[in-house]
Parts: structure tokens; sequence; C-alpha cells
């Protein structure tokens, strides 16, 4: 038999098909000699294949969600292990799961059920209050920088508020917070921003980035050589100077 399914003498073999378990498929013999055709059947039966092992593949596109949201699947999948050796990606549905609740705050242990015969999967959730607006408790204290310096947002703390009316907290403002600081340059800066989830806070005031000015030269070290004679060049091998910034560095 070649790979279009002839076979030689003229048969040929058609309908043959097991990659679908489709239970019975018909298989059609066709023998031509000159100009009669002959034709029979026969048929198989495709056996399907049967799970042997389940674990947790892709996890949903989302997994936090708001107090009283509906749990939402796109992207969730399970890796089936079956019993002819493939393995599957195998996308999970509604009616796989249990154990959602976006009732409570915190983190939610979602159950997946393949099939009857193979234990349970899971995957887990965080459910949040919704924020709706953020306001400044504790302002930054400062403002003026010199270029190179680092973001210093000591003590700045911002009050988040909920839309279900509940007690908002104060959370502590951090560096990796903060959109829009840049030292890199002498410049003001207008619009410096904390970001908190989805919503975003604005400094109270802009950043202005200072020219970083010297205030003092000492030297610390003098050079090597010190006696000349007439008309030698001047060798500062071996000096070292400290210079003090305006904002107390010293280099």
């Amino acid at each position: 038999v070649d790979e279009d399914g002839n076979i030689a003498g003229g048969l040929t073999v058609s309908g043959f098909d097991t990659t679908e378990a489709s239970g019975s498929v018909t298989v059609t013999l066709t023998y031509k000699q000159g100009s009669n055709t002959f034709t029979d059947t026969f048929a198989i039966s495709v056996i399907a294949p049967v799970a042997e092992a389940v674990e947790m593949g892709d996890l949903p596109e989302k997994t936090t969600y708001y107090i009283g949201q509906q749990l939402d699947l796109p992207g969730a999948a399970v890796k089936v292990t079956y019993n002819t050796g493939s393995v599957k990606s195998e996308s999970i549905t509604a009616a796989m799961v249990s154990g959602f609740d976006s009732s409570k705050l915190g983190e939610c242990t979602v159950s997946v059920k393949y099939n009857d015969d193979l234990p349970a999967v899971t995957f887990k959730v965080t459910i949040i209050r919704e924020v709706s607006s953020l306001e400044w408790q504790t302002a930054p204290a400062k403002y003026e920088y010199f270029v190179g310096d680092e973001l210093d947002i000591t003590g700045a703390k911002i009050k988040v508020n909920y839309k279900d009316g509940s007690e908002g907290d104060v959370v502590d403002v951090t560096a990796d917070m903060v959109k829009g600081f840049d030292s890199s340059a002498a410049k003001r800066l207008d619009g410096v921003k904390v970001v908190y989830g989805e919503l975003e806070l604005e400094f109270p005031q802009p950043v202005v980035i200072n020219v970083l000015e010297a205030t003092e030269l000492e030297i610390i070290a003098k050079p090597e050589k010190l006696d000349y004679q007439y008309g030698e060049e001047l060798t500062v091998e071996g000096g070292k100077l400290r210079v003090t910034y305006a904002n107390g560095n010293k280099r």
C-alpha cells in the first residue's frame, strides 16, 4: 500500500480514520479494472482514549476579583494525560468548577473536576474590595532634589477609599509606587504620581531637580612630587581631592 492508499492491482482504501473517537467507522474498498469499478465496505471501531491523569495547566487570565464579581475562565486549562501516552490541554469550563465565592475578602481556592474518574485539581484567586479613590494621608516632605539624587518618600502615606463604603486603609508609599520621578537632569517635574492598583494620585506640588553644585574643595593627599627644577612641568600623580556638593555628598 502506498501513501495514497493505493494497493497493487488497482485496489484503493478510503474512509479509514482513527483521529476521532467516533465509534464505528466505515472503510470502503474500491477496485478498478478497465472500465469496471467494484466497491465493498466493512466497519471498524475507534476506541476513545481514556484520561488517566490530570493536572492544572494554564491559569485563567483573571485571578483577582472585586467582591460580587463572577468567575471569568478565559485562558484556564488543565493538562490531561491519556492511556495512549498523549497529553492534551483542555479548556476549563464553568461546569467543571466549584468553590468560587466572591462574597468574602481574601484568597479563594477554586476546584476543577475534569471528569468523575479523576481527582480534582485547584487554583487560587484573590477577592479584594474595589477602590473608589485615593487621597493623601501624609504628603511627601521632600520636593527639592539635586541631579542624581534618589527619590525620598520617607513618611508619605495615602488613604485608600472603597466603593462599598467600608473604612479606608492607610498605606505607606514606597518608591516602586511612584511614577514620573527622574533626577537624571535639572528640570521641573509636574505630575509625579503614586500608582495604586488602577488609580493614580498626583503629588501635591511639583518636584524640582536642581543642578548639583560643588560647595567645597579639599586636598586630602598632596602629589608625590613637590620639588621641581626650574622649567620642569607639573606632575600631580598621587594627589587626591575631595569635592563636597550642595546635597552633602562627597566625592
